[in-house]
């Protein structure tokens, strides 16, 4: 069974929004050439905020999402739903990696596919995503 299929209608709703932001963010590092990994998180009323780590520059992706990881798990108990990016791709290939999870919901792992428009916010094209057994707020 899909991700989504198991997902209320308010999870989906929560994830769309974190997933609209993460297209944005992730369209603008792009345009300027800035690519990084970075969060998105919802807090418990609804407010999201964009969250990125600096590294040394020999840290790979996957070590500032392992930062970005423990940074939302610390904060856990003030969270709703959170969104991690470990890659934003490029202008030739705009696919970020994604990591995700809802209090309410299944962690899932994916990809998110959007459009860069210059001079206009990315936004999502599609998204694939499967189930993971364990997350963040897990």
């Amino acid at each position: 069974m899909t991700w989504a299929a198991t997902a209320t209608p308010a999870v989906r709703q929560d994830v769309s929004f974190l997933l609209e932001v993460a297209a944005e963010v992730a369209g603008s590092l792009v345009e300027r050439g800035a690519s990084q990994p970075f969060g998105v998180v919802m807090d418990h009323e609804g407010t999201v905020t964009v969250r990125s780590e600096v590294l040394p520059p020999e840290a790979d992706e996957w070590a500032a999402v392992s930062t970005l990881a423990d940074s939302v798990q610390a904060h856990a108990d003030r969270l709703r739903a959170a969104l991690l990016v470990a890659s934003t791709g490029d202008a030739l290939d705009p696919r970020a990696r994604i990591f995700g999870d809802h209090r309410e919901g299944r962690p899932f792992a994916g990809w998110l596919e959007y459009v860069l428009v210059i001079g206009a916010p990315a936004r999502v094209r599609s998204v694939s995503v499967d189930p993971m057994e364990s997350g963040l707020f897990t």
